[in-house]
Order: C-alpha cells, then sequence, then structure tokens
C-alpha cells in the first residue's frame, strides 16, 4: 500500500511521501526530527523511531518502520516510542512493517540501512546539543563489532575495554589511533581503517594524523591518550555472551494472543502450517532467536495497537533478554524470513548448506551461518541507499583543479568536466531555509591521480574550510562514488576524461596531457537526471553495450549511440554530454544496426558487445552481492551504487543483472566461498519467482570478466591490475605515502583562493 503523500499525523506530517531515511528521537515526550548529518548516531539514554521507506517494482511504496532503544533509555520514553510507532504505522494504513530494535542487538536489515555504521553514544538528549568548540574534543574509545555492516560502540577508555580479537579506535582529536587486536581478522581492519579515514575526513575536516597500532606494538602516546598502560583481555575472555542466552530460548512456538493480553498456545505437533494463522487473531510466533508478532486482516483494533507490548511482555513474563528481536508484521505483507518458518508456504525448502568453514586468517569464535534459503531471501530484500544531504540547486559552484601543489580555478563553462588523473576542490554556497549562510566542500580524487594531487585536495579543502571558520560540510569524494546530492549541482553535466595533470614531482617542464584533442568515446549510464554521467573508456567496439548510451568524438564528427534498450534518461543526458563535447562539430543520432561506416572504422572496426536486457528487464536495475566468511560465517550484503573498485580479490560477489546471474570469484577467496556462493545463487534464482525459472549462473574468474559482465561498471577500467594485494595493508601504505605527499605539498602550496 502506498500513500504519495505520506502521514497526516501531525507530529510526522509527511513522512513516507518519498524514498529514504527518517528518523525523530523522543525527546520532551515527543517524537523530533533528527537531523540528517547525525543519521546513524544514537544516545544510549534515548529512544528513536525509524522509517525507511523503499520503492518496490510496481512503484509503489514499501515501509519498515523500527523504534530503537537505546540501553539506558527512560521507561516513560520506551513506551512513548513504542505508541508513536503505533501511531505512525496506522497514519500510514498499517502498510509498515514494524520492529523493535535494542542497543548491541540490531538486527542485519536495521544495520543495512547505515551503511557507513552505527555509533553508539552515551548520555541522552541534553548531551546531543552541548556547544562543540573547533580543534577541542573529548577523547574516546570505540569499539567495532561487524564485518560490513558495522556497529560502533562507545566503550570506557581505559585498558579493561580492549580485547585481543576486535578492533578499537582511539580518537584523541587530531591524533586517531586503530588499535589491531593480535587475533583480529583482515576484514576487521579493513573496514575499521573506512571508518577511521571517514572520522578524519567528515569530522576533522581532513586534519587528524591517522596511526595504525599493533597489539604490542602501542607507542606510549597511545597509552598516555588511553589513560594507561595495562593488561589485554584474550578473545576468549572477552567471549560471545549471547550464546548461553540464546542456548536457553524456547524452541518454536505458536500462541494466539487475546485483548486481555492471554496467551492460548497453538498445536505443533504437525508442524507449523500456514492454516493455523488464524485472520481474526493476533499471533505471536517465538523461534528461539527472534518474536514475530503477525496481525491478522480481521484483527480488532485494540489488539492490532498494542502488539508490540504484548510481545513484550512475553518475553518479560519468559524470563528471555530484553534485547531478542520483535518483528510485526501485517497479514498480506508478511516478510521471507518469517515466510520459511512455516512448511506448507508456496515456496519449496532446500537443504541448508554449512558455509562456516575455512574462513580465512583470524577469526572470531564461530558465528551460526543462516541457510542458503535465508541468505537468498535476504537478497530479495532491497537494503536501503545511503543517507543524503539535503541542498538547494540554487546556490554558488565553484571548481579547482589541483596543479603543481596549488588550485587552478575550472572555467565557467568546463565547470562537470572532470579528469580521472586529477584531483579537484569543489565549494558549494547557498542559504538555509531560515537566510543564514551555509557551505558544502567536496575534494574529488580522480582514480588514477596522484598521491601529491590527493594531499593538496585535502589541505586546500582544509584551507576554504579554515577561511569560513570551520562552518562548511567537508565530503571525500573518489571517483565512480559520487553521491546524488554532489551530482545534483552538475545538473546532468557530469564528464570524466581520461588522462590528467602529471604528478608535480615529475617537474613542471613535462607536458600536460589534460589538453585533451576532443575526440574519445564517453559512456552514459543512469536512470535519473541526477544519477546519469559520462565517463570516457576505450575507444572500440567491444565497450559499447546495447542498455546505454555513448558519444563518440571524432576529429571531424560526433556521434550520439543509442543502444536499443537504453532508457530515455540517458538518450536525453547522452545529446546534452554531445552538445558540451561538440566544439562546433557537426552531430548525429544513431541507432543501433543503423551505424555508418565510418563509425565502425573510428572504433577499429566491428566487434560483439553486450545486446543489453530484455524488455521486461529494463526497470530491474543489476545488484552487486558481497559474499564472505571472514568473519566465520558466511554472510551476504548487497551493495548501492557499486563500482569496480568494490570487488576486493579476497571475496566472492554475485551480480544479478536479470537475465544472467554472474559469480565473480575473487583471487584470495576460499573454497567454502566458491562454492557457497554458487549455491547461494542458484537458490536465490529459484527464490526469485516463475519469470527467474532458467536463469543462466555464470561463474566467471577475475581478470576473466567477460564484456556482459564489464559492461554493468561505469567506465571499467580494463588496465587495472589484476594482482592481490591485502587491501588493510594496500590503504596503509597508500596514507603513508599521502602522509609524506601532504608535507611536501603544505611546505610548497601557495595560499588559497
Amino acid at each position: 500500500m502506498s500513500f504519495k503523500g505520506g502521514s497526516q499525523h501531525q507530529e510526522f506530517l509527511g513522512a513516507g511521501s518519498k524514498a529514504g531515511i527518517e528518523i525523530w528521537r523522543i525527546e520532551n515526550k515527543k517524537p523530533t526530527p533528527w537531523p540528517l548529518d547525525k543519521y546513524g548516531q544514537f544516545f544510549a539514554g534515548d529512544s528513536y523511531i525509524i522509517l525507511n521507506t523503499t520503492v518496490n517494482k510496481s512503484g509503489k511504496f514499501d515501509y519498515d518502520l523500527f523504534f530503537w532503544l537505546g540501553k539506558d533509555s527512560s521507561v516513560d520514553e520506551i513506551g512513548i516510542a513504542a505508541y508513536k510507532t503505533v501511531e505512525l504505522d496506522d497514519s500510514l494504513g498499517g502498510a509498515p512493517v514494524q520492529y523493535r530494535e535494542t542497543q548491541g542487538h540490531e538486527s542485519d536489515r536495521f544495520r543495512g540501512i547505515f551503511r557507513k555504521g552505527i555509533f553508539y553514544l552515551e548520555g541522552g538528549a541534553d548531551s546531543a546539543f552541548r556547544k562543540v568548540e573547533r580543534d577541542k574534543y573529548e577523547t574516546r574509545l570505540l569499539h567495532l563489532k561487524g564485518h560490513r555492516r558495522v556497529a560502533v560502540d562507545q566503550v570506557p577508555v581505559s585498558h579493561n575495554s580492549l580485547n585481543s580479537g576486535d578492533v578499537f579506535i582511539l580518537d584523541a582529536g587530531l591524533t586517531l589511533y586503530q588499535w589491531n587486536g593480535k587475533d583480529s581478522n583482515r576484514a576487521e581492519k579493513n573496514k575499521a581503517l573506512d571508518l577511521t579515514i571517514g572520522i578524519r575526513d567528515s569530522e576533522r575536516g581532513g586534519r587528524a594524523k591517522i596511526v595504525p597500532v599493533e597489539e604490542g606494538d602501542e607507542p606510549q602516546e597511545f597509552w598516555d591518550a588511553l589513560g594507561g598502560r595495562g593488561p589485554v583481555r584474550t578473545a576468549k575472555e572477552a567471549g560471545d555472551d549471547h550464546a548461553a542466552e540464546y542456548a536457553a530460548a524456547a524452541s518454536l512456538q505458536l500462541f494466539s494472543v487475546q485483548q486481555s493480553g492471554d496467551r492460548h498456545a497453538v498445536d505443533l505437533s504437525g508442524g507449523l502450517r500456514y492454516a493455523l494463522l488464524d485472520p481474526t487473531q493476533l499471533m505471536l510466533l517465538d523461534v528461539g532467536r527472534e518474536v514475530f508478532v503477525w496481525v491478522g486482516a480481521e484483527c480488532p483494533a485494540e489488539v492490532r495497537r498494542n502488539a508490540m507490548r504484548f510481545a513484550g511482555d512475553y518475553l518479560t513474563q519468559t524470563g528471555r533478554p530484553a534485547w531478542t528481536p520483535i518483528s510485526r508484521l501485517v497479514q498480506g505483507s508478511e516478510t521471507p524470513l518469517f515466510k520459511d518458518k512455516f512448511l506448507d508456504w508456496p515456496r519449496g525448502v532446500v537443504q541448508a548448506v554449512d558455509f562456516a568453514k575455512s574462513p580465512k586468517g583470524k577469526v572470531a569464535p564461530a558465528r551460526e551461518s543462516l541457510s542458503a534459503k535465508d541468505l537468498a531471501s535476504t537478497m530479495h530484500e532491497r537494503q536501503a541507499a545511503d543517507e543524503e544531504l539535503q541542498l538547494p540547486t540554487n546556490g554558488k559552484l565553484e571548481v579547482w583543479r589541483v596543479q603543481n601543489f596549488d588550485l587552478a580555478a575550472v572555467e565557467q563553462d568546463k565547470i562537470g568536466q572532470f579528469f580521472s588523473g586529477d584531483s579537484y576542490v569543489i565549494l558549494y554556497s547557498y542559504r538555509t531555509p531560515g537566510g543564514k549562510e551555509a557551505w558544502v566542500i567536496y575534494f574529488w580524487l580522480g582514480r588514477n591521480s596522484s598521491i601529491d594531487e590527493k594531499g593538496t585536495a585535502a589541505i586546500k579543502a582544509k584551507e576554504i574550510d579554515d577561511k569560513y571558520g570551520g562552518a562548511p560540510v567537508q565530503v571525500r569524494v573518489t571517483q565512480g562514488k559520487e553521491p546524488d546530492h554532489m551530482l545534483r549541482l552538475f545538473k546532468g553535466r557530469f564528464i570524466v576524461h581520461s588522462g590528467g595533470n602529471p604528478s608535480a614531482f615529475r617537474g613542471a617542464t613535462e607536458a600536460c596531457p589534460t589538453q585533451n584533442d576532443g575526440n574519445g568515446l564517453y559512456h552514459v549510464r543512469g536512470t535519473s537526471a541526477v544519477n546519469t554521467r559520462a565517463t570516457q573508456v576505450d575507444t572500440s567496439a567491444a565497450s559499447l553495450n546495447g542498455s546505454d548510451a555513448f558519444v563518440l568524438c571524432a576529429p571531424s564528427h560526433v556521434y550520439v549511440w543509442f543502444g536499443p534498450r537504453c532508457n530515455e534518461q540517458e538518450k536525453a543526458s547522452a545529446r546534452i554530454i554531445a552538445d558540451l563535447l561538440k566544439n562546433g562539430r557537426p552531430g548525429s543520432e544513431v541507432a543501433a544496426g543503423f551505424e555508418p561506416e565510418e563509425f565502425w572504422t573510428l572504433l577499429g572496426g566491428r566487434q560483439d558487445y553486450p545486446p543489453g536486457a530484455p524488455s521486461e528487464a529494463l526497470e530491474a536495475e543489476p545488484r552487486l552481492f558481497h559474499c564472505s566468511n571472514a568473519s566465520g560465517a558466511f554472510v551476504v550484503e548487497e551493495i548501492n551504487s557499486f563500482s569496480q573498485d568494490d570487488l576486493l580479490p579476497e571475496d566472492v560477489f554475485i551480480l544479478d543483472v536479470w537475465t544472467q546471474v554472474f559469480v565473480w570469484i575473487g583471487p584470495q577467496s576460499n573454497e567454502a566461498e566458491k562454492s557457497g556462493a554458487l549455491g547461494l545463487a542458484e537458490e536465490y534464482v529459484r527464490q526469485g519467482g516463475p519469470s527467474r525459472i532458467g536463469t543462466p549462473i555464470a561463474r566467471i574468474e577475475a581478470g576473466n570478466e567477460p564484456s556482459l559482465f564489464t559492461c554493468h561498471f561505469l567506465g571499467w577500467d580494463s588496465t587495472k591490475a589484476q594482482t592481490f594485494q591485502d587491501p588493510y595493508e594496500r590503504k596503509i601504505q597508500l596514507l603513508r605515502e599521502a602522509s609524506a605527499a601532504t608535507a611536501t605539498a603544505a611546505a610548497a602550496a601557495p595560499a588559497s583562493p
């Protein structure tokens, strides 16, 4: 069910009217909108309501509605969060699936919303509004939990908080220590470093120094910042305190719940079957690790309203952990994980597969692996995209390119054109709805930009930030990962050329390769006026694909080529891109199959290219899933806005392009991951419904990707190195090189514009 105008409830007016995340915190007994720049941050003393709105294939809205309870949240706040969640649910016609989340025990579905991780902060509502002074920070210790979906818990600043099995970040203001326990695994270190870099760039404006620290080799400054040296717990001593509580949990049970709250057990001697769900009743299904509350279509309104309270009472009365997950589902909107509990729900059953064997490196105590069936079910539930800044489009846009340790202004008519070998600084000035001046600073780093250019971009971004008193928001952007709020500023005119300025270390006399001769082939891809962009690719027929549009710039002519299955937005954007690149040359549009001979001559001759998706798949965007058992259990996670850089050599990935499913094998992945991903791909296709029956599944090795695979990655770089390097070690090396280059750049750089 969709509500185009959103909620009409006075406290949630308009909620659910568009795709995205909306958050409210309970303050003074009322839900108060939570600032967008704080999404993912939760105070332990508070309760929150989170609405995640997504668009399904039919164009209608689906809603996931969560209320999150901090460990120190008051009874009043918990109660208010619960009944206000019900009011929001009712205002959306009862369409949302409702979930209760508790601090430290959040579901994968909830964590998947916050791709940058979850931060737990001590205190409550009063703590959030303390005035922060520039360059004055309170030391904090962050404990990382998870693999790709990371929860970050703020723990006491003490050696007693450390343990050898995990990774910690000691935030000492302008020095960030990443402490790696001796038994922490490679994936944890890599993800932690991403987070540490994120804190440096987003919270410290790129000014903080990152110091990686291995257990047993800590500098004295680390212990001083931590409050003193002391013993560190082993990974075993830290343990998994959930295991014993889960072991004591009840086995599968089903109850009908009366208006009084009384429960009547349902006989399951014949197994859990769909017919046992009574449409006139509220049903409670206890599966041990989770409790589901199912609301029948004819269930009385009063009982429906109290569903979550009845479930909470059940946990208390049965001595279950307070953090046990609770999900509320309305008849007709059941999730795949709920349906899978029933023997005769209209879907077959497959044998569970143990993917937990042969984990790589040192791992924490083994987690329980889900079956292929359960994992495939989660793959069919789309994850939310990252939260977005909301920027007006009537502000002032200024762009500079890094050149010889300085910034060179980009001419107005060239704004929106970037080179993959360069770095840029972008300043966007605007006024808030209240009339206050505001700024966002982006520093964009081309895929082939040199270390000194990246270092200079960071320094110059900081200087501009200082010029405005630290008020701007700073955003570090890498090629291919441009957020929508940045792309929106260029209004469909975002182009990435090959080439770039030489490193300043190579000498100023070297010829500048960015004086582009105006020729080349440009790949145009996107689904909206915001995210459609163009990237220069190899001038070869093999670069074409039937699902997209391309612009071919020749010395005397510009061709706009439309694949037979490219969408209208790509056609419109290709025309805009062609107009920008023509420089007085005539142009023409060419449909696939009607190309003049000169077109093929310019591309080096005719070659086969991927035909693209059939008409019934045009609305089905390609989806990329990351598969790994590095944490001790086989886990799968969807990657939004994916690029070639997301393909990690130590793992396996599944790419679904509707007409075919690819299983990409990284050179350092283990045998369990390889076989597990193939089995998972088969189950994923099987659960896709009748239209997916017979969908071919192809296994491909890294370095041998066919064009049918690479065409789904904008600007695929066929020359990218395929040799394996530990991603954590690679990032550490880049940090060291960047630090040295930044020091040189700081000494050489003139004042900012």
